[in-house]
Formats: structure tokens, sequence, C-alpha cells
């Protein structure tokens, strides 16, 4: 399996359309080399500030390719979230991105019909993980749309064992307890990235 080794600042990048609503694919070299003049190393994309969820599976699979293309040439860390829409389509994403050559997936669990239980979020990540057995694999944990009553330590002690991709967890969480708790209990095992920005505002 592929190393997850990336530590720093990871931009979400927004995703460039035309006046017709088709993808702006040209935009991107232009948009990585701005990004890497500016010691960025470490590019998101089909997040939620990527409109992945408001792209069809063909959309997000030409974005994909032709972020992994660009990314060989500014050596930039490339991260794919794959979640947002139907399992089928989900499974061939994650496909889809390690095949493209993706430094690592991030993945929403399923959104509508959401997982009530431990045991059946682990379930949902197992299929991603199998889907994509040689890339790193982040969960993308946003208690408001997504999970919010399934105990993140608990999914964490269940994935050890049953997702060997599993390296770690996008924690948009408004309080920044919850955050804490969460990166001094996985003491180093895991990688956390703490994405909501009122975290980082100090007062006064």
């Amino acid at each position: 399996m592929r190393t997850y080794d990336f530590r720093g600042i990871m931009i979400p990048v927004l995703t460039a359309f035309h006046d017709d609503m088709s993808l702006n694919l040209d935009a991107i070299p232009r948009y990585a080399e701005y990004l890497a003049q500016n010691g960025i190393q470490g590019i998101l994309i089909t997040g939620t500030i990527g409109e992945g969820m408001s792209m069809n599976l063909d959309e997000r699979k030409m974005l994909i390719e032709a972020w992994a293309k660009t990314v060989k040439v500014t050596h930039q860390h490339l991260m794919v979230q794959v979640g947002g829409t139907c399992p089928p389509n989900v499974l061939e994403l994650a496909r889809h991105a390690e095949n493209c050559g993706a430094d690592s997936l991030l993945c929403l669990p399923e959104i509508y019909y959401k997982p009530k239980t431990t045991k059946e979020l682990v379930a949902y990540f197992k299929l991603v993980s199998a889907s994509a057995p040689e890339t790193p694999l982040i969960f993308y944990n946003s208690p408001t749309i997504t999970v919010g009553h399934v105990n993140i330590l608990d999914f964490l002690r269940e994935a050890e064992v049953e997702i060997p991709t599993l390296r770690g967890i996008k924690f948009a969480d408004d309080t920044f307890n919850r955050a804490y708790d969460v990166l001094k209990a996985v003491d180093g095992k895991y990688v956390v990235f703490i994405t909501n920005n009122t975290m980082l505002t100090c007062p006064g």
C-alpha cells in the first residue's frame, strides 16, 4: 500500500467551470502552479468547496484525471474526495482515483441514508477501502451533515482491525474540545485534519 506521509497545509481547491457549466480543465495547471509557488503542497479535490457533490460521475472522473496529471509536474500530494454520491459511484471513484495515482482518498459517509451505528459506518468504509486497497483512506467527519451520533473513537478502534487502508480523519466539527479529544486519543496512530476555521480564531 502507498505510504501516507503528508504533513502540512492542504488546500481544498475550487473547481473551475465555463459559462455553459462545463468543466474548465485548462485552468488546472496554472492553478496548481500558483499554489505550489505559494508553498501549498497538498491538494484536495472534489470536496464540498470543490463542487464534488454537484458533478456527475464522468465529470468527477475527468477532474481526477486532470489533477493527477498536473501534480506529477508540480509534485503536490493529491487527495481525492470520493463520497457524497450513490454507493456504486463512490466505489467507482475510489477505484478510478487509485488507478490515476491519487496519493490518498477522503470519503464522506452516506449522506442521506446515514449509518446509525458504528458497525454500519465501519462496513461502509470497508467497502471503500476494498475498492482502492493500495491507497490511504481518510474519513471525512462532518457531524452536522453526516454521523454526529456515532462515537468517532469507537469507529477508529473498530476500523483499526477492519479497514487496513484507514490513515486518518478530517475533523470538520465546530467544537475544539471534541477535536482535541480525538487528536489526543489517537496518539499519533492516525493523522487528524482540523478543518473548521473557527477553531483557528484567537479571541481579542
